[in-house]
Parts: structure tokens; sequence; C-alpha cells
């Protein structure tokens, strides 16, 4: 009899393991199914809604949560936007121009602690303004970029300097933040005169091609699966590609910009050291977020300590957004070419908020 219980007990403890066991493989399997559910739920009806025009990518340690293309790339036309539409992804290009700068730091053929003079003679003030600061928008150099500009006209670098650079400093440099795009246009320059190379040839050699993002370049104009930009639904001027140079000069897609996203965080671009100086606070930029060199940097408290390295962009017709919530493997991408009322910052929050929560 004593033997019959035992065998018993045993036979109901391993039944109760397995059921437990299943318990779980069920409730994940759940958890998984209503994660993507909530994501294509919001996201559709968003669309809907808003009129979001563009393209969403949400991947969680490598798997692909949520992929899909709203709307049209070209509305005049009809051409429907696919998940390999190209955009001008605006100043999502910064963080490009940094990665630069370190790696011919890790060259020893520049630091980020050098005057500007140093590399850049003549231009005003030089001596007081470090590259660092460049990169932190805290350089004091006022912006350059207005909706004046000649937007057919093919600039070069020195043309775009030529734009600000007998303005006077807005504040001592180092001393506050002030986002401009006129420090990443001398970055650029830099780069070129310490690689002796052009900026674009630069940076699709040790940048693009490293990555295999064969669907980012410089130009944009010649190019087919372009997305045009729209306001409020009328079509808006493209930028000539020449105008932002190192500062708003790309056109990549969704998934191109995972694939960088991910070297950068497998240090395939440059060290460990290197990026834990890019993804590093230096300076205040707005009520939760400090600035590093290319990236803002989100205060831990955003959802519940979870760290955000994020940055968005912004010209006439289009809208972009990486997240990257690096200790949680979670990488939010979305580009849009439609300006209609919408916050992509928001959208891309409320995304995070599902998987995250």
């Amino acid at each position: 009899m004593g033997i019959w219980r035992k065998k018993t007990f045993r036979y109901v403890l391993i039944l109760g393991v397995c059921m437990l066991l299943f318990g779980f493989i069920v409730k994940d399997a759940e958890m998984k199914g209503s994660i993507q559910k909530r994501l294509a739920d919001y996201s559709n009806s968003f669309a809907k809604s808003k009129h979001l025009d563009g393209t969403v990518l949400v991947v969680k340690n490598g798997k692909v949560l949520f992929q899909k293309a709203y709307g049209h790339s070209d509305q005049v036309k009809g051409i429907p936007t696919t998940v390999n539409t190209k955009y001008q992804i605006a100043s999502l290009s910064k963080s490009f121009a940094a990665v630069s700068i370190l790696q011919l730091q890790e060259k020893g053929l520049l630091s980020v602690q050098d005057p500007i003079s140093k590399y850049i003679p003549d231009f005003p003030n030089g001596n007081t303004i470090t590259i660092q600061q460049l990169l932190t928008h805290s350089s004091g150099i006022p912006e350059y970029y207005n909706e004046q500009l000649d937007k057919n006209k093919k600039y070069s670098i020195d043309d775009l300097i030529d734009l600000f650079k007998n303005q006077p400093l807005s504040f001592k440099p180092g001393s506050q933040f002030s986002y401009t795009d006129s420090g990443y246009v001398l970055l650029a320059k830099i780069v070129q005169v310490v690689s002796h190379q052009s900026y674009e040839d630069y940076v699709t050699k040790h940048i693009l091609q490293k990555a295999g993002m064969n669907n980012t370049s410089f130009e944009w104009e010649n190019q087919k699966n372009v997305a045009t930009p729209y306001l409020s639904d009328k079509p808006a001027q493209k930028l000539s590609s020449t105008m932002l140079i190192g500062a708003g000069d790309l056109v990549s897609t969704t998934e191109d910009l995972y694939k960088y996203t991910q070297m950068l965080q497998n240090n395939g671009f440059m060290s460990a050291k290197s990026l834990k100086l890019m993804e590093t606070g230096y300076i205040q930029a707005n009520s939760d977020s400090q600035y590093g060199y290319g990236w803002f940097i989100r205060k831990p408290t955003f959802f519940n300590n979870h760290l955000d390295i994020y940055h968005a962009g912004s010209i006439p017709g289009i809208k972009t957004e990486i997240d990257r919530y690096v200790n949680d493997g979670l990488t939010i991408i979305v580009l849009s070419n439609n300006w209609n009322g919408i916050s992509i910052s928001d959208y891309s929050n409320k995304l995070a908020s599902f998987v995250l929560n």
C-alpha cells in the first residue's frame, strides 16, 4: 500500500509539473501574440486617424515584432509605401558624423578635445571651440539652415560654412545646449581634412559598406523608390542632398537603419570604449534627456528605468525617429513622409510601452 501511494504521488507530481510548464508555455505564447497584436492594432488605428504615410519596424533581441508600411510613397502617382521604401532620414544622419569622428580618434588622427582651429584654421573663435562641443551642440555657433536657402542649389561644405562662419557666437562655448546643424557641417569638414577624402566617400566606405547598408546613400535626387515628402497632403519641395552635409544628408530604409544600430551595439564600427563615449550624456538637452555624440540619452526613469538612446529627424514633409532601448534589446524605427499633425515621438513611445510594460 505504501509503495502504491509513493508511485501515485510521483505520477501526480510529474503531471502537476507538466501542467505547470504547459501553462507557462501557453501564457508566454499568449503574451507574445498579444504584444504583436497590440502593436499592429494601435499602428493601424494611428495610421488611419492620423494619416500616417511611412514605414515602421519594431525588433526585440533580433526578432521582428512588427513591421509594416502605410500609405503612399508618392500620393500623386499612387505609389504605395513598402518596407523597402527609402526616406530622407534628416537628423538621424548626425550619428554617422559622430561615428566617423570617433573612428578617426581611435586611429590617433584627432581628439574630441582638440580645438577646431587645428583642422579649420580660419574659422573665427576656432581656438575656443572643441570638437566635443560640436558633437554635443554646445559650441555657441548659430544655426545656418532656414527656409530661404536655395533648395535646388548644389552646396559644398565650404559653401555651407560660409553661411555661418562670420556670425557671432550665441553663447560661450560649452556653457549651454543649443541644437544646431552648423556644428555637424563642421564635423563633416573635419572628417574630410583628417581622412584626406570626401565626407561622402569616408562614410560610404567605413560605415555604409561595412554594415551592408546597400539601400543607404547620400544622393536621392535621381534614385527610384524614394518617398516624396508631403505637408498636409500637398507635395513639399525636396531639399538638395547637399544642403545638410553631415547633419541630415542621408537617405535610407528602416531595415538598413536597423543594421546600423546593430553594428553600433556589437562594436562593429568602433570599440566599446568609443561607443560608451558616444552614448554618454554630456549636457542637459531637455527636461528628460541629455545629449551625447549624435544621440539623445533619455533618463532611465523613463518607462520604469528603461534607458532610451534616441534621435529624431525633421525636414519639410519628413519625420523620422530611432529609439534604442539598449538594455532591453529593443529598437523602434519610424520613417514618415507626411506631416499631418502627427507626433512620431508619441507614436514610438506608445509602441515601446506595449513591449516594455
